[in-house]
């Protein structure tokens, strides 16, 4: 086996991001699954590609790509979940949300705004112990806020009570945007 040219390497990742955009989910299935329906690779590529492939057979791949290491592949993986509307990915993003897990921040951001795509409701406690940590990243906290909203929890008024006085205004009109649903 002779080492892959860069050459080789960009032409299967636009051959897989050609399927993805041709709306191709055997093509594409053919090429990066195996024959249980597993990824042949964490590569983030393939990711990208299954996530918006469009088609719900992509999740049970997707739901195992959220595991990956790679924080591309995984936030991939994450993103493609939340836009499907996979309730089947609730359980892989759950854990994501965790404030005592280490999770890469674009992987984190991802789970969040997932969550609140996918309505979930066992998500709004995590968000909430998310929102009330020290020294919460504003992009972050714009990302819970929003997912608050979505999910439309009513115990979380207080905690967007609380943030209608912030110092910033994205943070106050995210509040306010959240607690008008």
């Amino acid at each position: 086996d002779a080492p892959t040219t860069q050459a080789e390497t960009d032409a299967v990742r636009r051959g897989v991001q050609a399927l993805a955009a041709l709306r191709s989910y055997e093509g594409l299935a053919t090429a990066v699954l195996d024959a249980q329906g597993r990824p042949r690779s964490a590569w983030w590529p393939i990711a990208q590609a299954l996530s918006r492939v469009g088609d719900d057979r992509a999740v049970p791949a997707l739901v195992e790509l959220v595991s990956s290491p790679s924080p591309f592949t995984a936030g991939y993986a994450v993103r493609g979940l939340g836009e499907r509307r996979a309730a089947a990915g609730a359980a892989a993003l759950l854990p994501l949300l965790e404030v005592s897990r280490q999770v890469h921040p674009q992987v984190r951001v991802s789970a969040v705004r997932a969550a609140g795509q996918l309505r979930e409701a066992r998500a709004v406690a995590p968000l909430l112990a998310l929102l009330e940590q020290k020294d919460v990243p504003q992009g972050l906290e714009l990302e819970v806020l929003t997912a608050i909203g979505l999910l439309e929890a009513k115990d979380a008024e207080p905690s967007l009570i609380d943030r209608l006085t912030a110092k910033s205004p994205f943070v106050r009109a995210a509040a306010l945007r959240a607690l008008a649903k």
